[in-house]
């Protein structure tokens, strides 16, 4: 049984290879005729899977037909998409705009609340007229206009002496407010707290006037037993004392600290040294108690007013009667000079004010509104409003270029002896007979 041929293949090989090849047969149809065409031999070297291949018949696809509905459909729902994300963008734009208008407004209204009215105005052209905050803009401006013109003045209860307060005055950084009263004794406040910083006793007597020195080191006083007491702030001691001969109803220190001048009972103004006390001059230009003294802004002058219903104007270096202005129907109780040194503001027991040119001596303007006797006129540092404090118990606002009565404060309870304005302008500060002192705040 062995092969006597090892390199010949096994028979079995062959005869499979025989049964392959023969299994390919003509195919017949059902006519009964037989298909040569497929019963040919296939081609050596291919295989079966080739030949089935090379035998399938190949049908082409049918193409798609085009649908316009789908496509619109298609088309509208990328276009809403679209739609939804720019509209969404858009909404969210005008949310973050109307957002930041909010705030805009929201910071102007905290201007006006605190009585910043000038911040609050200076703001206001930044709202865009497009803006939807712009119409509540326009109306908040209008309010801190009114406010600017004293108009929303509201009125703090600050201190109390045991009697009538005569005179009050700011320090010229605004921190603190000084106080003269019939309970013979001056006051320093402190402006923030409302607590009384020194108490000076004086000389026993009313205290008639009050007013710091231009660093706010010094204090000068005018009281009922006739003195001139210039005090230092610092020790709480008097360093000068100057007499007149009757009380001592105003004083007023020069610009420069080097001069104290006095209005008295005794009909006189005085000139003073500062510094040494000495008398530079005596001024008899009055023919009845002076009430009030006021230095111009330069130094070179001296406003005083008396009962004796004149205002006189005096050269500082000289001495010499520059003016006497005449108008007043009764007492001139106050005068006051406006901080470019041009014009002189009087207040009179004839229930008037008055304005005069300085220059020229002539009457400027009359203004009327209060019931009973003016005691004090002020006029603002920015030279835009007069503060007049009457015996009817209130405190008028006037427009300085006007005459405008602008607002009456009310709150006082008895006669208003004494109005003025803080170094900013935005404070009247006023004494009573009703023994209080009152701030009002623009």
């Amino acid at each position: 049984h062995r092969n006597p041929n090892p390199n010949l293949p096994p028979a079995s090989t062959t005869q499979v290879e025989v049964q392959t090849s023969s299994a390919v047969s003509p195919e017949v149809n059902l006519n009964g005729k037989s298909d040569l065409s497929l019963a040919q031999p296939a081609p050596t070297g291919t295989t079966p899977t080739e030949r089935i291949g090379s035998s399938t018949a190949i049908v082409p696809k049918e193409p798609r037909k085009f649908n316009p509905y789908l496509a619109g459909a298609t088309i509208a729902a990328l276009l809403t998409a679209i739609g939804g994300i720019y509209g969404y963008l858009k909404w969210q734009e005008t949310q973050q705009r109307v957002q930041q208008e909010s705030q805009q407004l929201s910071q102007i209204e905290a201007l006006y609340t605190a009585s910043n009215y000038e911040g609050c105005i200076s703001q206001i052209p930044t709202v865009a007229k497009t803006s939807s905050s712009y119409t509540s803009a326009q109306k908040l401006q209008e309010q801190c206009q009114s406010g600017l013109r004293w108009k929303n003045a509201k009125v703090k209860n600050f201190a109390q002496h045991s009697d009538a307060v005569g005179s009050v005055a700011f320090s010229p950084d605004g921190l603190m407010l000084a106080s003269g009263s019939k309970d013979k004794t001056i006051q320093i406040w402190d402006l923030a707290t409302g607590k009384s910083i020194r108490t000076f006793a004086g000389d026993s007597s009313t205290v008639w006037s009050v007013t710091f020195d231009s660093s706010g080191t010094k204090l000068a006083t005018g009281t009922g037993f006739w003195r001139v007491m210039l005090w230092d702030l610092k020790t709480g001691q008097a360093t000068r004392i100057l007499d007149h001969t009757a009380s001592v109803w105003s004083v007023a220190l020069s610009p420069d600290g080097k001069l104290i001048a006095s209005g008295s009972g005794d009909k006189t103004t005085k000139i003073s040294d500062a510094t040494t006390g000495s008398l530079i001059y005596n001024l008899p230009d009055h023919t009845d108690f002076v009430y009030s003294v006021a230095f111009t802004p330069d130094g070179k002058s001296l406003v005083s007013a008396s009962k004796d219903k004149k205002i006189t104007i005096v050269d500082v270096e000289t001495g010499k009667l520059l003016k006497t202005l005449e108008g007043h129907g009764d007492q001139v109780r106050s005068v006051a000079v406006s901080p470019d040194g041009k014009t002189i503001v009087s207040g009179s027991y004839d229930e008037s004010i008055k304005i005069w040119n300085l220059e020229t001596g002539d009457l400027m303007r009359s203004i009327k509104g209060h019931s009973d006797d003016i005691v004090s006129v002020a006029i603002s540092p920015d030279g835009k409003f007069i503060a007049s404090g009457s015996k009817d118990k209130t405190i008028k606002i006037w427009d300085f270029d006007t005459g405008e009565l602008l607002n009456t404060l009310t709150g006082h309870t008895d006669e208003v002896y004494v109005v003025t304005f803080s170094p900013d302008g935005k404070t009247i500060a006023s004494g009573s007979k009703d023994n209080t002192i009152k701030l009002w705040l623009r």
